[in-house]
């Protein structure tokens, strides 16, 4: 009977430890050593990249609030070693599409809308 006392104790004992959910997904994406989603882009889309961003933000929070599915954070660069007019689209270090787009705002805005909707929605 005494064991059974001194488990009874031991587990009463026990405090209660609260986990910060935001902490935990926090270091799980910071212990990966690549970005989970990267986009780089040539020097055209560039002036472009803050609608880019938006459309992206909008794509998040949708996919937030219809699912409850927090995509990570994307990861946009420029890269000077590819062509003036072209972007990829990089999951988990793997390249999943390249492409080229027009010299119109609404292209680059429907093509990178369609990139976001298709591609991340299986991340």
């Amino acid at each position: 009977m005494k064991n059974w006392d001194d488990f009874k104790q031991a587990f009463l004992k026990k405090e209660e430890t609260k986990v910060d959910a935001n902490s935990v997904i926090n270091n799980m994406f910071s212990s990966l050593e690549e970005d989970i989603i990267r986009i780089e882009f040539g020097e055209d889309i560039l002036p472009y990249i803050e609608d880019v961003l938006k459309v992206c933000s909008d794509f998040r929070f949708k996919t937030f609030s219809k699912s409850g599915f927090i995509l990570p954070v994307v990861h946009f660069l420029d890269n000077s070693e590819i062509q003036e007019n072209e972007y990829r689209v990089f999951v988990q270090g793997r390249l999943v599409k390249t492409n080229f787009v027009i010299f119109s705002k609404d292209e680059i805005l429907s093509d990178f809308s369609k990139v976001f909707e298709y591609n991340f929605v299986c991340v």
